[in-house]
């Protein structure tokens, strides 16, 4: 069940930071006022660099 907590947290993470993309460059344009879209994601940082080395246990463990 942890690979699986793992894999959540990685692809929300990159959701997230997908939704904050869009929506800063929903003006077209990206600039560094921008970024403060990107900064309620830093605190997630460290739990998703412990999680990345349990997603290789957990995806040579899935079946087709």
């Amino acid at each position: 069940m942890e690979g699986i907590e793992s894999i959540k947290k990685v692809v929300g993470f990159g959701l997230d930071v997908a939704a904050d993309v869009v929506k800063a460059n929903s003006d077209g344009k990206i600039d560094w006022k921008d970024g403060f879209l990107i900064i309620d994601d830093i605190p997630k940082i460290p739990a998703l660099i412990k999680a990345v080395p349990k997603l290789k246990g957990e995806f040579s463990d899935m079946s087709e």
